[in-house]
């Protein structure tokens, strides 16, 4: 928490519509400040677990097999945020265009409106630019990671059958509460079920995601800040009695 600044105020009516900003245009903001703790969270979260990454190379050790699957888990709701982001931009496409946000947008910083630009076109654009962007637009149309058992399954025989014979074992931690247990052979089948839709090189992937989640959230924080400084509501200091 020590990276967390002092608080600011400000009125919130900057987020009312009034004659001049509709309220679609004050939600969609809205709805990007929400968005920009999230993708916050994720992130934060992924350094801490790294930062417990166990020591030496990986080994079928209870160990490596909870980090790979805290891991696993991570990047599976790092995806579905961006998932839902896809979504929340397709669906707000005709406020993000109008005049007003498009002033907005445009007082935003160089970097800025280049990562916001990557993603307009990751959400509406049937050809997107570079192996990255595809593989954007293939996880907007395909990829959100439910619950599909029969998914999960062919993920599960991947793993663990070749030619309809066992090749590797099922392991688990057998414990009496949930902090003991753990069902690693889980953990393998929906590794394999990702590996079948985006490739073998998943660190590759979750690095770019990483990057790209981190561009976005730059040209979410401008976005929102220009937003409140440009309907004319000034940020000040708390003062805590």
């Amino acid at each position: 928490m020590s990276k967390i600044l002092e608080l600011y105020t400000f009125d919130p009516k900057a987020f009312c519509g009034d004659g001049t900003y509709s309220q679609e245009i004050c939600d969609v903001v809205l709805c990007a400040a929400l968005l920009y703790n999230d993708i916050k969270n994720t992130i934060v979260i992924i350094n801490l677990l790294h930062a417990s990454r166990p020591t030496g190379e990986m080994s079928y050790t209870r160990e490596w097999g909870e980090y790979t699957g805290r891991d696993m888990h991570i990047f599976r709701h790092h995806v579905g945020i961006l998932h839902e982001l896809f979504q929340f931009m397709e669906s707000n496409i005709e406020t993000i265009n109008t005049r007003l946000f498009q002033e907005i947008i445009s007082q935003m910083s160089l970097k800025a409106r280049d990562a916001w630009g990557s993603l307009v076109e990751a959400s509406i654009s049937i050809k997107p630019v570079g192996s990255f962007g595809n593989l954007l637009v293939r996880m907007r149309n395909q990829v959100s990671f439910h619950y599909d058992s029969r998914q999960i399954g062919i993920g599960f025989r991947k793993h663990f059958f070749k030619k309809n014979k066992v090749s590797e074992q099922a392991f688990v931690s057998k414990g009496i509460s949930m902090e003991e247990t753990r069902f690693y052979f889980a953990d393998a089948a929906v590794q394999d079920y990702i590996n079948l839709l985006l490739g073998n090189d998943n660190e590759a992937f979750q690095n770019e995601i990483k990057n790209f989640m981190n561009e976005i959230s730059f040209s979410f924080y401008q976005l929102i800040d220009r937003f409140i400084i440009k309907r004319g509501f000034a940020y000040q200091i708390y003062r805590h009695n």
